[in-house]
């Protein structure tokens, strides 16, 4: 049998701390408390352990990296207005406050810009990466269900972009069933009806939306 969900009941120090190092191990990590401030805690540390990390093998020794991480940590000098932020410190930010233009986030390619897949597609799907604030594509706007409202110019959001392929050639997420929880719900139902451009009137009707229609199978 093979294991690649973990799940963990607690978000106290144990439980965020065994909560990073499967995450960082490639599992797919459920993290669960019975009060969400204790939860909202433990993503700030787990943020801040991140940032550390990077920090201690990266940026110490003057190297350069690319960092793979979920889109709710890659965020760096982009400025969330209020009615969609996190409500926390997240890892991008924390390491571009520190250390402002040495880190930036890349965009991974995923399809929803027509106009640089057309141009990749002349290119021949040739896989590259580029600095958007140079290229042709630094005010082609994000989708108006994205995380702000009105659309704003992708060189506002990221500094990098990396082309990896056709989307149809690309590997899709999968949505966890049951992951958003009713506190989870209350807490951020501005930023969901934001984000997917749509109310929802509970936690299961957004957990329903997200297996239906956030992340389609090509």
């Amino acid at each position: 049998m093979t294991i690649s969900h973990i799940g963990i009941v607690g978000a106290g120090t144990m439980g965020n701390g065994i909560a990073h190092v499967c995450a960082l191990s490639g599992y797919d990590v459920i993290l669960t408390d019975v009060k969400q401030e204790i939860l909202d805690k433990a993503m700030t540390v787990i943020a801040k352990n991140m940032e550390r990390q990077v920090k201690k093998e990266i940026i110490d020794k003057d190297q350069k990296g690319l960092v793979f991480v979920g889109r709710c940590h890659d965020f760096t000098h982009y400025q969330f207005p209020k009615h969609v932020n996190f409500g926390r410190d997240i890892m991008g930010s924390l390491l571009h406050r520190e250390f402002e233009d040495r880190v930036f986030q890349v965009w991974p390619s995923s399809g929803i810009f027509p106009i640089v897949e057309k141009v990749m597609e002349i290119k021949g799907h040739e896989p590259l990466g580029f600095d958007l604030y140079a290229s042709p594509f630094a005010n082609i706007l994000t989708p108006s269900s994205w995380y702000d409202a009105p659309d704003v110019p992708l060189s506002r959001v990221a500094r990098g972009y990396v082309y990896l392929g056709p989307r149809a050639n690309l590997h899709s997420n999968t949505a966890i069933k049951g992951f958003v929880t009713d506190s989870m719900f209350e807490k951020h139902k501005d930023f969901y009806q934001t984000c997917f451009g749509r109310p929802f009137k509970n936690a299961a009707e957004v957990d329903r939306y997200l297996q239906e229609h956030r992340w389609p199978s090509p």
